[in-house]
């Protein structure tokens, strides 16, 4: 990830969540969001930047804006997807990720490229969220038909 004013593109995405958890993903967020350091990035998805009103949000899609995120639901798979709004790198976007990965369906993911060039992406298995830092291979292909 980066640091304030850090730029990242989503590369790929494919996460989902079940429509019957979305009540404990509140439940998760509230719960991470009362042990909070009190940190920037430990404030933000779970409530407003707003030191006299540490509320956190009320419904999924109030906290997936919080961080620049965005959902739709599909009521005919019982599922809400969700995607990243725009490039702005946010550092609670990973704190918020983390805190609900428990109910996130299993083998979902993001790819990030940073403005730098730097690829990182989320996976989500066993419910945690892995890291993995990303490396572009050069192969030669002059000559090899």
């Amino acid at each position: 990830g980066g640091s304030m004013g850090y730029h990242a593109a989503v590369r790929d995405i494919d996460i989902k969540l079940k429509l019957d958890d979305l009540e404990e993903v509140m439940r998760l967020l509230k719960e991470r969001h009362e042990n909070r350091s009190g940190n920037y990035e430990d404030y933000g998805p779970f409530g407003t930047r707003n030191a006299e009103d540490p509320v956190p949000a009320d419904t999924f899609p109030d906290a997936l804006g919080e961080i620049g995120w965005y959902g739709e639901r599909d009521d005919a798979l019982g599922e809400y997807r969700v995607y990243r709004d725009g490039t702005k790198y946010r550092e609670e976007e990973e704190v918020f990720w983390a805190a609900v990965a428990p109910v996130v369906v299993p083998g979902s993911f993001v790819e990030f490229v940073g403005e730098d060039g730097e690829l990182w992406r989320w996976d989500f298995r066993r419910g945690a969220l892995i890291e993995s830092s990303g490396v572009i291979a050069w192969v030669p292909t002059t000559g090899s038909n």
